[in-house]
C-alpha cells in the first residue's frame, strides 16, 4: 500500500483518487485527531502492520520515518514535488 499523510483538502483527494485509479491500496494516516496520543498510536500501528512501500506527504513526512516499524526502504514523495 501507499501511505498518504496530508491535510484534508484537494491535494489529499487528488492523491487518493490517482492511487485508486492506478489500482494501488491507500492507507490514509491521521493528522487532525484531537487526541494526539491516539493519533500517533494509530499511525504507528498502520506503518508497522501494513508496511507501505511509499509515503506521500508534505514537509512533515520525516516525522513518519521516525516511527518504529516503518520500513527502512520506504520511498517518500512530497506533495510539493
Amino acid at each position: 500500500p501507499v501511505a498518504v499523510w496530508a491535510q484534508r483538502g484537494r491535494d489529499l483527494v487528488a492523491v487518493c483518487v490517482a492511487l485508486w485509479r492506478l489500482g494501488l491500496p491507500v492507507v490514509a494516516l491521521s493528522r487532525d485527531m484531537a487526541d494526539k496520543n491516539t493519533e500517533r498510536s494509530r499511525n504507528e500501528q498502520a506503518m508497522r502492520d501494513l508496511k507501505p512501500f511509499a509515503i506521500i506527504s508534505d514537509e512533515r513526512a520525516v516525522e513518519l520515518l521516525s516511527i518504529e516499524g516503518t520500513p527502512s526502504d520506504v520511498a517518500v514523495v512530497k506533495l510539493a514535488d
